[in-house]
C-alpha cells in the first residue's frame, strides 16, 4: 500500500475516531429532541398558567426535553473541542490533499463513505484504504 500519511498513534487514532462517534451522539440526541418536540403540543408551550386540566405524563414529558435538549447542547460543545482535536491530528499525519479531504469529510464532517469519495472524486477503494490506515491497529 503506498500511503503518503505516516501511521497515526493510538492517541491521533483515538481523537480521530471519537470525533465521528460523536457526530454520531449528537444526531441522535438532535433526533430524541426533534421526537420531544412533536409529541408536546404546542398549546403547552404557550407560558399560560395550566390548571388541574393538565393530563398526566405531560409534565414527565416537559422535563425528558428540557433533559435531551441540555445534553444535545453539551454533546454539541463537545464535538465542536473533539473536531479541533481531530483536524490537528489529522494534520499531523502529514496526508496528501486527497488523503486529508477524506479523512475531514469523514471523521471530522460526519459524511458517509460514499458522499466522501464521490464529492472528492477518489475511487471507494481509495476511501477503504485511506479509512483502514487511520482504524488499523499497529
Amino acid at each position: 500500500m503506498t500511503c503518503t500519511m505516516r501511521r497515526p498513534t493510538p492517541d491521533e487514532r483515538d481523537k480521530i475516531t471519537r470525533c465521528r462517534k460523536q457526530i454520531f451522539e449528537v444526531e441522535r440526541l438532535g433526533l430524541l429532541m426533534e421526537q420531544a418536540e412533536t409529541l408536546l403540543p404546542a398549546r403547552l408551550n404557550d407560558g399560560m398558567p395550566r390548571g388541574s386540566s393538565m393530563p398526566y405524563g405531560i409534565d414527565d414529558k416537559m422535563i425528558r426535553a428540557e433533559r435531551t435538549q441540555r445534553e444535545y447542547d453539551e454533546a454539541v460543545k463537545l464535538l465542536e473541542v473533539y473536531r479541533e482535536e481531530a483536524r490537528k491530528a489529522i494534520d499531523a499525519l502529514h496526508p496528501s490533499p486527497p488523503q486529508r479531504g477524506f479523512l475531514l469529510s469523514f471523521y471530522v464532517d460526519g459524511y458517509t463513505m460514499k458522499e466522501c469519495y464521490i464529492s472528492l472524486r477518489i475511487s471507494e477503494r481509495a476511501a477503504m484504504r485511506y479509512k483502514a490506515w487511520i482504524e488499523r491497529s499497529f
